[in-house]
């Protein structure tokens, strides 16, 4: 990555540095030393952006966990208030004793949505 080449970049300044003479070498070792300071400074910044980004995946993964735990209850309790239903028109079918049926036959979790309907 940018690390990497500012690695390259003042390993290759330096040596230029020892090549040039004592007054470019100075200043090439200078600039050599800022790109060193970049390169520290790029692995902190990659390093947050990384613990953010895999915050921010963790925090979306519980997020679709717990919608699909939901959307699950939602459609179980559909399921039992359908079965419960088709039990009550069974019932009425066979004109049997439609209120033992309707009380007995809908689970306690449908009860909630029954009250809501009526």
């Amino acid at each position: 990555g940018v690390a990497d080449s500012y690695i390259k970049l003042s390993t290759g300044l330096s040596q230029l540095g020892t090549i040039e003479g004592p007054r470019l070498e100075k200043f090439i070792n200078k600039v050599s030393d800022t790109f060193e300071k970049a390169r520290k400074v790029e692995g902190r910044v990659a390093s947050d952006e990384d613990l953010k980004l895999s915050d921010t995946l963790r925090y979306y993964v519980r997020d679709g966990s717990a919608a699909k735990d939901l959307l699950y209850r939602r459609l179980r309790c559909l399921a039992n208030y359908e079965q419960a239903n088709k039990n009550l028109d069974r019932a009425r079918a066979k004109n049997k004793d439609v209120h033992a049926v309707s009380v007995h036959s809908v689970p306690p979790s449908v009860w909630p949505m029954i009250i809501a309907d009526a």
